[in-house]
Protein backbone atom coordinates (compact mmCIF):
# COMPACT_ATOMS: atom_id res chain seq x y z
CA UNK A 1 0.00 0.00 0.00
CA UNK A 2 1.53 3.48 -1.10
CA UNK A 3 1.28 6.53 0.60
CA UNK A 4 2.09 10.18 -0.10
CA UNK A 5 2.02 11.53 3.79
CA UNK A 6 2.11 9.96 7.03
CA UNK A 7 -0.56 11.85 7.46
CA UNK A 8 -2.85 9.38 4.89
CA UNK A 9 -2.06 6.52 7.45
CA UNK A 10 -4.93 5.37 9.22
CA UNK A 11 -5.10 5.91 13.10
CA UNK A 12 -5.32 2.04 12.95
CA UNK A 13 -2.26 1.11 11.20
CA UNK A 14 -0.58 3.83 12.79
CA UNK A 15 -0.86 1.87 15.88
CA UNK A 16 0.04 -1.37 14.66
CA UNK A 17 2.88 0.28 13.96
CA UNK A 18 3.83 1.28 17.09
CA UNK A 19 3.12 -2.16 18.56
CA UNK A 20 5.68 -3.24 16.45
CA UNK A 21 8.26 -1.04 17.10
CA UNK A 22 7.13 -1.92 20.79
CA UNK A 23 7.78 -5.53 19.71
CA UNK A 24 11.41 -4.48 18.45
CA UNK A 25 12.14 -2.82 21.49
CA UNK A 26 11.20 -5.41 23.75
CA UNK A 27 13.85 -7.36 22.20
CA UNK A 28 16.97 -4.84 22.25
CA UNK A 29 15.34 -4.26 25.91
CA UNK A 30 16.01 -8.34 26.67
CA UNK A 31 19.13 -8.54 24.66
CA UNK A 32 21.10 -4.90 26.92
CA UNK A 33 20.02 -6.73 29.80
CA UNK A 34 21.37 -9.61 29.11
CA UNK A 35 24.83 -8.22 28.46
CA UNK A 36 24.95 -5.23 30.87
CA UNK A 37 24.65 -2.80 28.24
CA UNK A 38 22.91 1.13 28.90
CA UNK A 39 20.43 2.29 27.05
CA UNK A 40 18.02 4.73 27.81
CA UNK A 41 14.17 6.20 25.68
CA UNK A 42 15.37 9.42 24.01
CA UNK A 43 13.97 12.40 22.26
CA UNK A 44 9.89 12.20 21.81
CA UNK A 45 9.98 8.72 23.12
CA UNK A 46 11.03 9.73 26.44
CA UNK A 47 8.50 12.47 26.14
CA UNK A 48 6.11 9.66 25.21
CA UNK A 49 7.17 7.82 28.57
CA UNK A 50 6.62 10.68 30.83
CA UNK A 51 3.54 12.50 29.60
CA UNK A 52 1.98 9.40 28.13
CA UNK A 53 3.48 5.71 29.56
CA UNK A 54 3.98 5.09 26.12
CA UNK A 55 3.72 6.28 22.70
CA UNK A 56 2.77 10.06 21.87
CA UNK A 57 -0.28 8.91 19.97
CA UNK A 58 0.47 10.44 16.45
CA UNK A 59 4.67 9.46 16.71
CA UNK A 60 6.18 7.48 13.85
CA UNK A 61 9.35 6.28 15.94
CA UNK A 62 11.18 5.07 18.50
CA UNK A 63 14.63 6.69 19.46
CA UNK A 64 16.91 5.27 22.26
CA UNK A 65 20.52 6.26 23.13
CA UNK A 66 23.59 4.64 24.38
CA UNK A 67 27.15 6.07 25.44
CA UNK A 68 29.66 5.14 22.80
CA UNK A 69 31.47 2.36 24.96
CA UNK A 70 27.74 0.27 25.10
CA UNK A 71 27.05 1.16 21.72
CA UNK A 72 30.07 -0.29 20.44
CA UNK A 73 29.44 -3.52 22.83
CA UNK A 74 26.03 -3.54 21.33
CA UNK A 75 26.90 -3.69 18.20
CA UNK A 76 29.26 -6.42 18.23
CA UNK A 77 26.93 -8.72 19.63
CA UNK A 78 23.74 -6.97 17.95
CA UNK A 79 23.28 -9.95 14.91
CA UNK A 80 24.11 -12.89 16.68
CA UNK A 81 21.48 -12.25 19.41
CA UNK A 82 18.51 -11.00 17.26
CA UNK A 83 18.92 -14.04 14.33
CA UNK A 84 17.28 -14.02 11.14
CA UNK A 85 14.15 -11.93 12.86
CA UNK A 86 15.79 -8.70 12.62
CA UNK A 87 18.63 -7.02 10.77
CA UNK A 88 21.67 -4.27 12.50
CA UNK A 89 21.92 -1.86 10.11
CA UNK A 90 25.13 0.60 10.34
CA UNK A 91 27.40 1.69 8.15
CA UNK A 92 29.53 -1.08 9.17
CA UNK A 93 26.76 -3.55 7.86
CA UNK A 94 25.68 -1.43 4.72
CA UNK A 95 28.22 0.17 2.62
CA UNK A 96 26.07 3.24 1.52
CA UNK A 97 24.75 3.81 5.05
CA UNK A 98 26.84 6.81 6.00
CA UNK A 99 25.15 7.90 8.88
CA UNK A 100 26.96 7.35 12.68
CA UNK A 101 24.04 5.50 14.25
CA UNK A 102 22.16 2.45 14.01
CA UNK A 103 18.61 1.21 13.34
CA UNK A 104 17.31 -2.32 14.46
CA UNK A 105 14.88 -3.59 11.73
CA UNK A 106 12.14 -6.04 11.91
CA UNK A 107 12.95 -8.35 8.45
CA UNK A 108 10.08 -9.35 6.26
CA UNK A 109 8.24 -5.78 7.10
CA UNK A 110 8.44 -2.51 4.62
CA UNK A 111 8.68 1.16 6.41
CA UNK A 112 9.68 3.34 3.56
CA UNK A 113 9.98 6.91 4.56
CA UNK A 114 10.59 9.28 2.04
CA UNK A 115 13.98 10.34 3.13
CA UNK A 116 15.40 7.15 2.03
CA UNK A 117 13.60 6.68 -1.36
CA UNK A 118 16.65 7.03 -3.22
CA UNK A 119 18.55 4.82 -1.22
CA UNK A 120 18.82 1.27 -2.74
CA UNK A 121 18.80 -0.93 0.55
CA UNK A 122 17.99 -4.62 1.21
CA UNK A 123 16.07 -3.75 4.31
CA UNK A 124 13.61 -1.44 4.83
CA UNK A 125 11.24 -2.91 7.63
CA UNK A 126 10.21 -1.15 10.32
CA UNK A 127 12.86 -0.15 12.34
CA UNK A 128 13.92 1.53 15.91
CA UNK A 129 17.04 4.45 15.78
CA UNK A 130 20.08 3.97 18.39
CA UNK A 131 22.27 6.88 18.87
CA UNK A 132 25.69 6.64 20.43
CA UNK A 133 26.59 9.92 22.49
CA UNK A 134 30.59 10.59 22.46
CA UNK A 135 32.45 12.68 25.55
CA UNK A 136 33.00 16.33 23.79
CA UNK A 137 35.47 19.04 24.38
CA UNK A 138 34.59 21.67 26.25
CA UNK A 139 36.64 24.48 24.11
CA UNK A 140 34.26 26.15 21.80
CA UNK A 141 36.01 26.69 18.89
CA UNK A 142 36.42 22.75 18.95
CA UNK A 143 33.10 22.51 19.21
CA UNK A 144 32.17 25.10 16.56
CA UNK A 145 34.44 22.88 13.90
CA UNK A 146 33.01 19.64 14.88
CA UNK A 147 29.32 21.43 14.07
CA UNK A 148 30.59 22.69 10.73
CA UNK A 149 31.94 19.14 9.81
CA UNK A 150 28.75 17.69 10.70
CA UNK A 151 26.70 20.56 8.98
CA UNK A 152 29.11 19.46 5.56
CA UNK A 153 28.75 15.65 5.74
CA UNK A 154 24.66 16.09 6.50
CA UNK A 155 24.89 18.13 3.10
CA UNK A 156 26.75 15.94 1.05
CA UNK A 157 24.58 13.09 2.20
CA UNK A 158 21.57 14.68 1.39
CA UNK A 159 22.71 15.68 -1.88
CA UNK A 160 24.59 12.55 -3.45
CA UNK A 161 22.76 9.34 -1.49
CA UNK A 162 19.42 10.95 -0.53
CA UNK A 163 18.87 13.36 -3.53
CA UNK A 164 17.38 16.22 -0.94
CA UNK A 165 17.65 19.41 -2.37
CA UNK A 166 18.69 22.38 -0.52
CA UNK A 167 16.29 25.01 1.08
CA UNK A 168 18.07 27.83 -0.14
CA UNK A 169 20.49 28.91 -3.44
CA UNK A 170 23.23 29.61 -0.93
CA UNK A 171 23.02 26.20 0.63
CA UNK A 172 22.78 24.48 -2.65
CA UNK A 173 25.98 26.14 -3.75
CA UNK A 174 27.61 25.33 -0.77
CA UNK A 175 26.60 21.14 -0.98
CA UNK A 176 27.59 21.28 -4.96
CA UNK A 177 31.10 22.85 -3.77
CA UNK A 178 31.43 20.48 -0.87
CA UNK A 179 30.03 17.09 -2.94
CA UNK A 180 32.67 18.07 -5.57
CA UNK A 181 35.67 18.57 -3.59
CA UNK A 182 35.23 15.96 -0.42
CA UNK A 183 34.43 12.82 -1.35
CA UNK A 184 31.94 10.40 0.72
CA UNK A 185 34.62 8.34 1.72
CA UNK A 186 36.85 10.61 2.77
CA UNK A 187 34.50 12.19 4.66
CA UNK A 188 33.52 9.05 6.02
CA UNK A 189 37.18 8.44 7.45
CA UNK A 190 37.24 11.73 8.79
CA UNK A 191 33.85 10.99 10.79
CA UNK A 192 35.43 7.76 12.16
CA UNK A 193 38.88 9.54 13.36
CA UNK A 194 36.95 12.33 14.73
CA UNK A 195 34.60 9.95 16.37
CA UNK A 196 38.42 8.33 17.49
CA UNK A 197 39.35 11.67 18.96
CA UNK A 198 36.60 12.45 20.88
CA UNK A 199 37.09 9.32 23.63
CA UNK A 200 40.04 10.86 25.23
CA UNK A 201 37.72 14.00 26.29
CA UNK A 202 36.13 11.34 28.33
CA UNK A 203 38.65 12.04 31.67
CA UNK A 204 38.74 15.83 30.87
CA UNK A 205 35.67 16.90 29.87
CA UNK A 206 32.18 16.63 31.56
CA UNK A 207 30.21 17.14 28.14
CA UNK A 208 28.40 14.52 25.62
CA UNK A 209 26.82 14.72 22.42
CA UNK A 210 25.59 13.44 19.47
CA UNK A 211 28.22 13.68 16.29
CA UNK A 212 25.51 12.19 13.77
CA UNK A 213 22.44 14.79 15.25
CA UNK A 214 22.30 18.23 16.04
CA UNK A 215 25.38 18.58 17.92
CA UNK A 216 24.63 21.96 19.45
CA UNK A 217 21.11 21.22 20.82
CA UNK A 218 22.39 17.78 22.70
CA UNK A 219 25.32 19.32 24.16
CA UNK A 220 24.93 18.07 27.87
CA UNK A 221 26.27 17.12 30.93
CA UNK A 222 27.23 13.49 31.15
CA UNK A 223 25.96 13.42 34.59
CA UNK A 224 22.35 13.36 33.17
CA UNK A 225 22.61 9.77 32.48
CA UNK A 226 24.10 8.41 35.21
CA UNK A 227 21.56 7.06 36.71
CA UNK A 228 18.92 5.19 34.74
CA UNK A 229 15.39 3.98 36.04
CA UNK A 230 12.60 1.50 34.76
CA UNK A 231 9.92 3.08 33.67
CA UNK A 232 6.21 2.30 32.26
CA UNK A 233 6.42 2.26 28.38
CA UNK A 234 2.54 0.78 27.24
CA UNK A 235 2.61 -2.98 28.40
CA UNK A 236 6.31 -2.94 29.22
CA UNK A 237 9.07 -1.18 31.04
CA UNK A 238 12.29 0.71 29.75
CA UNK A 239 14.66 2.76 30.68
CA UNK A 240 15.06 6.15 30.85
CA UNK A 241 17.29 9.31 32.50
CA UNK A 242 16.70 9.50 36.63
CA UNK A 243 16.92 13.00 35.26
CA UNK A 244 14.13 13.10 32.66
CA UNK A 245 12.25 16.49 33.73
CA UNK A 246 16.15 18.26 32.74
CA UNK A 247 16.32 16.12 29.97
CA UNK A 248 12.68 17.12 28.50
CA UNK A 249 13.35 20.77 29.62
CA UNK A 250 16.24 20.89 27.78
CA UNK A 251 14.72 19.01 24.59
CA UNK A 252 11.07 20.72 24.75
CA UNK A 253 10.63 23.17 27.00
CA UNK A 254 7.70 22.97 28.67
CA UNK A 255 7.14 19.43 27.65
CA UNK A 256 3.37 18.81 29.46
CA UNK A 257 2.07 21.21 26.84
CA UNK A 258 0.34 19.24 24.45
CA UNK A 259 0.59 20.97 20.71
CA UNK A 260 -2.03 22.36 18.94
CA UNK A 261 -4.05 19.83 17.19
CA UNK A 262 -2.53 20.49 14.16
CA UNK A 263 0.40 19.70 14.74
CA UNK A 264 -0.33 16.73 16.27
CA UNK A 265 1.12 14.32 13.27
CA UNK A 266 4.18 11.80 12.25
CA UNK A 267 7.04 14.13 10.81
CA UNK A 268 8.75 11.04 8.50
CA UNK A 269 6.63 10.94 5.68
CA UNK A 270 6.07 7.05 4.93
CA UNK A 271 5.38 6.25 0.88
CA UNK A 272 4.98 2.76 1.45
CA UNK A 273 4.88 -0.01 4.32
CA UNK A 274 3.72 -3.63 5.02
CA UNK A 275 3.45 -4.97 8.29
CA UNK A 276 3.65 -8.73 7.24
CA UNK A 277 2.71 -11.88 9.03
CA UNK A 278 3.15 -8.44 12.19
CA UNK A 279 -0.42 -6.84 11.04
CA UNK A 280 -1.87 -8.27 13.79
CA UNK A 281 0.88 -8.15 16.57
Amino acid sequence: MAQETFTDISKEDLRQAQKIMLYIMKKIHEVCVKHNIRYWLDYGTLLGAIRHDGFIPWDDDLDICMMRDDYEKFSKIAQDEFGDEFFWENNKTVSNFYQEYGKVRLCNTIWLEDFWQHMPRKHTGLFIDIFPMDPFPENKIKLFNLCVFRAVLVGVVNKKVFKQKAGNCIKSVVRWFCSIFLPLDFLARRQEKIIKNLQRYKDSSPLVSKLCMDTKRDLCDRSMFDELVLHKFEDAEFYIPARYDERLKMLFNDYMQLPPEDKRYGHHGILKYDFGKYKDL
